[in-house]
């Protein structure tokens, strides 16, 4: 099944060069998804009753032109793939021209609320989610891996109104972390996002991001303070 849904531009999603944050656009992918979700009988309302919920592991994003202030865009999303463990999702952005302007996939388990277990996916999930094949990326998540030699850091401070209904950090949260150390024009400028989530953050974890440079990838790290736990591995180019 294919869905789509249009977003308004507004005044909150945008930098100060008048384009899309890479956060926003996030977030009109994280939306959509959980419109299929609650369509197919997995979303947020049914987590009380079937004591499961979706936890996100990888972000892939590619602009090919980023919105601006008032445009209003397409985004179209479907399941493309599910096997035992992980489920697959694919979307693409348009603008009113019905020109495509960005795509972008993700990857994602099914936990257990009451025990964080992760669950198995049955095959009535392929059915309730009426599974495509269309597939926007030949290759799919790189293996981002904890390269070193930072250039910089900071303290992560975690507030309450980062913690989602899962109990942790929402995953929107660490784009603003990555702000705090990427620089501002590679943040306002990069076309290709890739979000490698390890391990949940908790709101009485004691958080650092660190800032790396590879060639022409920028990373930022999130490892807790006493370097033992890496969160989450975010590159930018």
């Amino acid at each position: 099944m294919f869905i789509d849904h249009d977003f308004y531009v507004g005044f909150r999603d945008m930098n100060f060069q008048n384009k899309l944050k890479i956060k926003s656009m996030f977030s009109y992918l994280e939306d959509i998804a959980g419109m299929h979700s609650n369509m197919a009988g997995y979303g947020v309302y049914d987590i009380p009753r079937i004591h499961k919920s979706w936890v996100l592991i990888n972000w892939k994003l590619e602009f090919i032109k980023r919105p601006s202030y008032a445009d209003t865009i397409k985004v179209k999303t479907w399941s493309r793939n599910m096997d035992k463990l992980f489920a697959y999702r694919d979307f693409l952005v348009y603008d009113m021209e019905g020109k495509v302007i960005a795509k972008a996939s993700s990857k994602w388990v099914f936990i257990n609320i009451d025990d964080l277990s992760i669950c198995k996916l049955e095959e009535e999930m392929k059915e309730d989610y009426e599974i495509e094949e269309d597939k926007v990326f030949e290759e799919d998540f790189a293996k981002l891996k904890d390269i070193g030699n930072y250039q910089s850091s900071c303290d992560i401070k975690i507030t309450e109104d980062m913690i989602d209904v899962n109990g942790h950090v929402h995953n929107l949260s660490y784009l603003d972390f990555a702000s705090q150390v990427v620089p501002v024009e590679v943040m306002q400028n990069a076309t290709k996002v890739e979000v490698l989530y390890k391990k949940e953050i908790r709101k009485e974890d004691s958080v650092k991001c660190f800032y790396a440079v590879e060639g022409e990838k920028h990373y930022a790290i999130l490892k807790s303070t006493d370097d033992k736990v890496l969160h989450a591995i975010i590159q930018l180019q």
